[in-house]
């Protein structure tokens, strides 16, 4: 569903795609590490703050310039980051706006299984890419494959539960289905 879509809005923008799945409790320190080997830093453990002890953005933009071209980085599971009422790290948003800024090179396109909080990156443009309701996946089934009619399949109840709960990330709406 969404992953795919970025995967060929990156090729459509002849941009190399990458991406970075974000993890339940994943910490700033090893998002920070993710997203700089993903921008073109070399080190083996990057680390956000400098010998001085303050936040290190500035090497954003360096790291950046040495990538062959222009990159899509994509962040799969933004959820994570304010899931369960969690307030997002103010140095998350820092570092997600400084990639944005320092480095023009890298695209930074954030995919989430929920709408994020209003005050969540609030000058970034937002689109919000919905899925089919559930009602239309027994429909979608009967014949799933265009120009073979005779290939489909009769969902039962508990059957078309399941799939609609797997494919809306088993949230609790299962009427958003991707």
């Amino acid at each position: 569903g969404k992953t795919l879509l970025i995967e060929e809005v990156a090729q459509a923008a002849d941009r190399e795609h990458k991406s970075v799945r974000l993890m339940p409790g994943m910490g700033f320190n090893e998002l920070y590490s993710r997203l700089a080997q993903e921008i073109g830093c070399r080190e083996p453990d990057p680390q956000p703050i400098g010998l001085s002890g303050t936040f290190n953005l500035p090497p954003l933009n360096a790291w950046a310039k040495n990538l062959p071209g222009p990159r899509l980085l994509h962040l799969e599971g933004v959820h994570h980051l304010f899931e369960g009422q969690r307030r997002v790290d103010p140095n998350t948003i820092r570092l997600l706006e400084a990639i944005g800024g320092l480095a023009p090179k890298v695209c930074l396109v954030l995919e989430s299984a929920v709408t994020p909080p209003a005050d969540f990156l609030p000058s970034a443009k937002h689109f919000r890419v919905k899925g089919i309701p559930a009602s239309c996946l027994r429909q979608y089934f009967r014949q799933p494959l265009r120009g073979r009619p005779e290939v489909g399949w009769e969902l039962s109840d508990d059957e078309l539960n399941e799939v609609a709960s797997h494919l809306s990330s088993h949230s609790r709406s299962s009427d958003d289905v991707h």
